[in-house]
């Protein structure tokens, strides 16, 4: 009797395994900082496609510090200030970018019972998605050069430019601390905060708020749920920012928070440039395609170059260009307590 053949088949057909090749993880910092919500294009002025690139220079006038007002001036005729305004370049760098690619041989699809075309797919949807996780981890690197002021004069517990928050209890690592809540609150509110805060980071203010959430009353008497809806904001875990290795110091304890528009993500791709170029004597490369596509967790435009090599291989690369910039820190003058804010800030929690 001949044996039945091996049979070939998709292990997820049989198994449950949470999509494990592509695995949903969590990236909400970089999903936030490339939402249209957060950017106002800013990006498709510096990058206005054709492969061309342009630099531009933002102005923007500071206040005037009350110190600058006089009292008693009995020469009202006379005036020696003059004020002028400054200025900010955005650009990108073309060759900054990040890639990958896979070659594929036609010897190797021979025994697969799958179509070709859906395997070339396939493999194009894992390395977009290797890719945008790539993304999300750089957008939180360039993010943690970014990182503004508190208004030390007037929020305390500041410490290397980090709020110093307790989420529990002194010695008590099971009562929450109702107050880290207003205390953050304060921090924003006295930074000049204008716009809907959104906090991201580690462990530790995660299953904080969460806690507020599922909580009733805190020892001293306050209800501890009444008290975010109140005053609550998103709050999400994100564990790239609370890896050290990608810039923010503080690991499971660290937290950032800013407001939609503080930032914004500026992106370039290489397509486009030979559009429109049918009228000269040459033409396109014979064995290669170029294309766009656009990453589906992240909204990222991607270059894309299939080749086409004799005698049966194909290569798949995909590339892409992001920067994180933020508003210039200097938007506030010296001396002024407003100085060195741009409304994107780190918050610690050291409990005791």
């Amino acid at each position: 009797m001949v044996s039945c053949p091996t049979l070939q088949g998709d292990l997820t057909t049989y198994f449950e395994t949470c999509g494990a090749g592509m695995i949903r993880e969590p990236m909400p910092f970089a999903e936030f900082v490339a939402s249209p919500l957060n950017n106002k294009g800013l990006s498709q002025v510096v990058a206005p496609g054709g492969g061309k690139k342009r630099s531009i220079e933002l102005l923007y006038t500071t206040r005037i510090p009350e110190s600058a007002v006089a009292e008693n001036d009995t020469d009202l005729c006379a005036c020696t200030d003059e004020r002028g305004n400054c200025s900010q370049v955005y650009d990108i760098d073309p060759d900054a970018n990040l890639s990958i690619c896979e070659k594929i041989k036609n010897t190797s699809l021979r025994g697969i019972c799958k179509p070709n075309d859906q395997i070339i797919m396939e493999k194009m949807a894992y390395m977009v998605d290797a890719l945008e996780r790539r993304i999300a981890t750089e957008i939180v690197e360039q993010a943690s050069f970014l990182a503004g002021e508190w208004n030390t004069a007037e929020v305390p517990n500041v410490v290397n430019g980090q709020l110093i928050i307790k989420t529990k209890k002194d010695s008590d690592g099971f009562s929450v601390n109702p107050f880290a809540t207003p205390e953050i609150d304060f921090a924003l509110s006295a930074t000049g905060y204008c716009g809907t805060p959104v906090i991201f980071g580690g462990r530790e203010l995660f299953q904080y708020y969460r806690t507020l959430l599922a909580g009733c009353c805190a020892d001293s008497g306050i209800d501890l749920s009444s008290m975010l809806s109140l005053y609550g904001k998103a709050v999400m875990y994100d564990p790239r920012v609370a890896n050290t290795a990608n810039g923010f110091v503080g690991g499971q304890n660290i937290g950032i928070v800013t407001q939609p528009g503080a930032l914004a993500l500026l992106t370039w791709n290489e397509f486009g440039w030979n559009a429109g170029l049918t009228n000269l004597p040459f033409q396109n490369g014979a064995n290669y395609a170029r294309t766009l596509i656009v990453s589906p967790r992240l909204g990222i435009p991607m270059d894309v170059i299939v080749k086409d090599e004799c005698p049966g291989t194909l290569t798949i690369t995909l590339s892409a260009v992001v920067k994180v910039v933020s508003i210039p820190n200097d938007i506030f003058p010296v001396g002024d307590k407003y100085r060195g804010v741009n409304f994107f800030n780190e918050i610690k929690v050291t409990n005791v």
